[in-house]
């Protein structure tokens, strides 16, 4: 027995589909969370930081910029098994 996937094996297929994504989508995560933590620290002028403002902009651009990217990956995915779908009958 082999292990590299077949075509045969779906799981063994789906996961080494999905796993890149899944190891860019959480280290797009934790960039994000690094930067809205490095917002929140920044100093602002004469005042210290700790600006929950900062923090609250960077971390609602990067969680729409992946909701996005997310939905974009599902929408493009449910029109090919449309299309899919509509050749094969």
């Amino acid at each position: 027995m082999s292990d590299n996937p077949t075509k045969s094996d779906p799981v063994a297929a789906g996961t080494n589909r999905w796993l890149p994504l899944a190891i860019i989508f959480g280290a797009l995560a934790a960039w994000g969370v690094l930067l809205a933590l490095g917002a929140y620290w920044a100093p602002a002028g004469e005042n210290p930081g700790h600006d929950r403002r900062k923090l609250w902009v960077v971390a609602a651009t990067t969680g729409g910029f992946l909701l996005m990217w997310a939905v974009a990956l599902w929408l493009g995915r449910h029109r090919l098994r449309r299309s899919h779908e509509k050749s094969g009958n």
